[in-house]
């Protein structure tokens, strides 16, 4: 997940009128809703491999890493 820093969360608020801790889970729920859209997409870039030889294995170890760390 991107590190989030002071200022995303001070343009987050400025952008909003929000408080700080709002803006920054928002800006964590945000960006959490990203990495799991990239990871949906390259599930199925995956599943539609023909050949699934070294890369296939690597990038399927790197989603099972990814779902492994959301738990």
């Amino acid at each position: 997940m991107k590190q989030i820093t002071a200022e995303d969360v001070r343009a987050l608020q400025k952008e909003t009128g929000e408080g700080l801790m709002w803006c920054k889970q928002e800006l964590k729920r945000r960006w959490a809703e990203e990495e799991k859209e990239e990871m949906i997409k390259e599930v199925e870039r995956l599943y539609h491999m023909d050949d699934k030889g070294s890369e296939y294995d690597e990038r399927l170890r790197d989603i099972l890493l990814y779902l492994v760390g959301r738990v």
